[in-house]
């Protein structure tokens, strides 16, 4: 079975340097020591989405010294206009150039930036959602699908409905965001049928808290999805949870078969082209022959299903086995093994790490020979949702680097520190060095050099005494020193801080800089 997956495709276009980084006259009134300043914080936007060339009011939570606050949002068809007179509300304009997913957006003032917070962009209409609704007999109703509804739970206990018609055959597709937003909540979907009789339930998808549910009607009649959350992280007091910053966006979607998975953080990786897996290939003799490299796709279609593949290995080749699944949004809690010609197994491996649950198996062969890569589902479980990609070949040599802070700020004639962390991955031993990009005028950076293995690299920044004020992003690039072919990739800092899940943005490479004047001297006293 071929792998049927719709990425969200990351924004191609760019805020310029120009559209993003002005510190003028908008900005809140006259600058504070950095003793003294406020880093302005977003907590959350909502709505926190909108459709493809619409306009809209949003309202932020945040905080910041004075109001308005500047934005910046990571593509420039997506603004932010913020209301002189009505702090936290801003009018939101989404191009028609904007392409659909979550994108980034900061709220930033002469002391700093805030944590960069998803705003979703979605190719179908998004409605409100309305009270009261909590009840079977009170649902708000919904007529036309695929639609996103924009909601919040706004005090304890709130449950909201909605009210939708199907017929028999047809498919519901159910799908939250909340969690994967920062809201504080772990979500929970009902499905009622005409009766009132609850037919379908999901209180998490594989990769993180959001539910998702998929039902096919068994008769015709208005059914009822309810959605409502507890709070998390979970408190003693277990109770449907609510309050100000409880927001979610609920999609639902009405077919023929089920709508397309949506992907979240990590399942925006891109996954080598590949061929498609064949049955029958459980059995020792019914292995399919494969040709290293190889990129396969298949599905473990059924409880106790297990994947085969033959390949031959000299004495001495190092293979890697790579598995895709978790992180393109499938449910495969991925087991690979390698055996020999019999079936002996001579390598396993579950999980890449403990928060990392594809399979990926680095094998070393002891002789010349025939052998098998076999992969199932750790549990022993099959479902038409367990696809997964499985890339075999030479491992893998190269390496990653991430930042340890989302945004920092410097006073004229001042220094700050980031630390770059260099991981090398395959024994990668190539001499490497970074380079800090799109830094303002009278910034530049002193930087650690890079050694042979994995490790923390300082990076000083350091502001001129006569650095004007500035507000942007700036990315930090790692690169090989030398040879052909020079790889090269762009450092990222983690937006997650939660093992329970992906959020739909899980890092970023866009790290804010600010630059701040020196505070005024205070007079010496005679």
């Amino acid at each position: 079975m071929s792998l049927l997956i719709r990425l969200r495709v990351a924004p191609s276009r760019r805020a310029s340097a120009a559209t993003r980084v002005r510190l003028g006259v908008a900005l809140c009134a006259g600058f504070l020591s950095t003793a003294s300043a406020a880093v302005p914080t977003l907590n959350n936007l909502f709505p926190a989405g909108g459709q493809i060339g619409s306009s809209l009011d949003v309202t932020a939570s945040y905080k910041c010294d004075s109001w308005p606050p500047q934005v910046w949002a990571d593509h420039e068809g997506l603004k932010f206009t913020p209301d002189a007179k009505a702090k936290g509300k801003f009018k939101v304009a989404i191009g028609k150039e904007v392409p659909p997913g979550p994108h980034l957006v900061r709220i930033y003032d002469k002391n700093g930036a805030s944590i960069p917070r998803a705003f979703v962009v979605s190719p179908h209409p998004n409605v409100a959602e309305k009270e009261s609704n909590n009840g079977f007999e009170t649902a708000q109703m919904v007529t036309n699908t695929p639609v996103v509804i924009n909601g919040k739970w706004s005090a304890r206990e709130d449950v909201d409905s909605f009210a939708i018609d199907l017929k028999r055959g047809q498919w519901l597709t159910a799908s939250v965001e909340a969690y994967s937003l920062h809201s504080p909540t772990d979500p929970v979907l009902h499905l009622q049928d005409p009766d009132g009789v609850r037919v379908g339930f999901n209180h998490d998808r594989f990769e993180n808290l959001d539910p998702r549910l998929e039902f096919r009607a068994s008769r015709d009649g208005r059914h009822v999805v309810q959605i409502a959350a507890f709070e998390h992280p979970p408190k003693a007091d277990v109770r449907y949870y609510g309050s100000s910053s409880a927001i979610y966006r609920l999609a639902l979607a009405v077919g023929d078969e089920p709508a397309p998975r949506e992907l979240y953080g990590m399942a925006r990786e891109k996954a080598p082209k590949s061929t498609s897996e064949q049955e029958p290939n459980d059995a020792v003799g019914e292995a399919k022959a494969i040709q290293l490299p190889a990129v396969i796709d298949g599905v473990i279609g059924n409880d106790g299903d297990l994947d085969r593949f033959a390949f031959t290995a000299k004495k001495g080749e190092k293979l890697q086995f790579e598995v895709y699944s978790r992180r393109l949004g499938f449910g495969l809690d991925s087991h690979l093994a390698i055996t020999d010609k019999a079936g002996k197994q001579l390598a396993e491996n579950d999980d890449r790490s403990r928060d990392k649950p594809d399979s990926n198996l680095v094998w070393t062969s002891r002789a010349d020979g025939d052998y098998a890569v076999a992969i199932r589902d750790i549990r022993g479980r099959g479902s038409s949702q367990f696809q997964y990609r499985l890339v075999a070949g030479a491992p893998t040599v190269g390496f990653e680097a991430t930042v340890d802070k989302n945004a920092v700020a410097v006073v004229s004639g001042k220094s700050v520190e980031l630390k770059v962390k260099v991981t090398r991955v395959g024994g990668h031993k190539a001499a490497l060095r970074i380079e800090v990009q799109d830094l303002p005028e009278g910034v530049g950076a002193v930087i650690d050099k890079i050694p042979a293995k994995t490790a923390d690299v300082k990076v000083t920044l350091k502001a001129k005494e006569d650095a004007e004020p500035a507000n942007q992003p700036i990315r930090f690039r790692v690169i090989e020193a030398e040879g052909k072919g020079m790889k090269a990739i762009t450092a990222s800092h983690d937006l997650n801080g939660d093992p329970k899940g992906d959020r739909l943005v899980n890092k970023t490479d866009s790290i804010w800089l600010t630059v701040a004047p020196a505070p005024e001297k205070k007079p010496t006293a005679k």
